[in-house]
C-alpha cells in the first residue's frame, strides 16, 4: 500500500536480530542485513504466496528465509520453538483495505459489518499470537492499510488493556499523524494510501 514502505523503512532495527515477520518482505529488508533470520507466517494455504516469498526476499537483500505454513487454530503449537525468541513480530494484518479507497473504489461494496467483526476478530486474534512469539525487550509492529478505528486505534486498545506488559512506542519521527497509540496516515493528509501502524514493546 501507498505509505507503507515510508513507514516501514523506518521501524527496524540493528543487524542480527531474529524477525518474525506476518506479511511484509521488501519494505523491511533494506534495513536487515542477509545474516539475519527472517521468518514469514501465513495463515492462507496457498502454497503460492509461500512459493513468491522467498524470491521478494532475495530481491530485498535477505537471503536467510523460513517459511511455515499454519493451520488455523493450530498456530501457536507449531511456532512453540519460537515463543519469546524474536527480536521484533511484525504483523502486516488481515484488514478491510479500507485506506486504498481511492485506488479500489470497488472495495466498499465488498466491506459488509459482518466481515468487518471476522475481520477485527482475525486481527485481534494474529495480535495475541504474535505477541507469544516476542522475548522481553522485544519489539511488536501492528500495521493495517486501514482508516477504520476498529482496526487500527481500537485495536491495539483492547490488546494494551488485556496485556499489561506491553507499553506503546513514541512514532513522533514517522510521518502521519498521532492517533490513539500508533501513527496514522491518510490521503488527505499525507498523500499516501490510509495506513496505520503502531509499535510496540514488551517489559523486561
Amino acid at each position: 500500500c501507498g505509505g507503507q514502505a515510508e513507514v516501514t523503512n523506518r521501524i527496524g532495527h540493528e543487524n542480527g536480530e531474529q524477525q518474525e515477520r506476518g506479511g511484509v518482505e521488501d519494505e523491511l529488508g533494506n534495513e536487515h542485513r542477509p545474516q539475519q533470520r527472517m521468518m514469514k507466517h501465513e495463515r492462507s494455504a496457498l502454497l503460492d504466496v509461500l512459493q513468491r516469498m522467498t524470491p521478494r526476499a532475495e530481491r530485498a537483500g535477505v537471503s536467510s528465509v523460513e517459511a511455515r505454513l499454519l493451520n488455523p487454530g493450530q498456530e501457536l503449537s507449531q511456532l512453540a520453538d519460537l515463543e519469546g525468541q524474536a527480536d521484533l513480530v511484525l504483523i502486516d494484518a488481515p484488514c478491510s483495505g479500507s485506506g486504498t479507497l481511492r485506488r479500489n473504489p470497488e472495495a466498499r461494496w465488498r466491506l459488509t459489518p459482518d466481515r468487518l467483526n471476522r475481520l477485527t476478530d482475525l486481527q485481534a486474534h494474529v495480535l495475541a499470537l504474535g505477541a507469544r512469539l516476542v522475548k522481553p525487550g522485544g519489539t511488536l509492529v501492528y500495521a493495517v492499510c486501514s482508516l477504520i478505528a476498529a482496526e487500527g486505534t481500537e485495536q491495539i486498545a483492547a490488546f494494551l488493556e488485556k496485556e499489561r506488559d506491553w507499553l506503546a512506542e513514541d512514532l513522533d519521527s514517522l510521518p502521519g499523524r498521532q492517533e490513539g497509540a500508533g501513527r496514522r496516515l491518510s490521503p488527505a493528509h499525507d498523500g499516501t494510501d490510509g495506513f496505520f501502524i503502531a509499535r510496540l514493546t514488551r517489559r523486561c
